[in-house]
């Protein structure tokens, strides 16, 4: 766990999206009753995370490097609602030939 393990918890998709403090965060309070749990993988697993699913990593204490590739797949109708920049990549977004978010600099 000193390698910033991964924790999910199981089922919390499933009432939809979780109301946050700071647009990032749940309040403890919110997950009562709730139980994260470690995503356990091997070196060369994966691991494919609901972007619902709430789940944290931890802090890596250690001297090796952890290394991460996140991908995310978005149907068409997908928006940003949060005014992430990275929600798509820096990579512009458009419908219809019309840009609706320009290449981020």
């Amino acid at each position: 766990m000193d390698a910033g393990a991964t924790w999910a918890v199981p089922g919390s998709h499933k009432p939809g999206e979780w109301e946050t403090r700071d647009k990032v965060t749940l309040a403890d309070q919110e997950m009562k009753g709730w139980k994260k749990e470690p995503m356990i993988a091997r070196p060369g697993d994966v691991l494919f995370i609901h972007v619902l699913v709430v789940h944290s990593a931890g802090h890596n204490h250690t001297p090796r490097s952890r290394h991460k590739l996140i991908n995310e797949y978005k149907s068409k109708d997908a928006v940003d609602r949060w005014g992430n920049k990275c929600a798509f990549a820096g990579l512009p977004l458009a419908r219809g030939g019309r840009v609706i978010i320009p290449q981020i600099q």
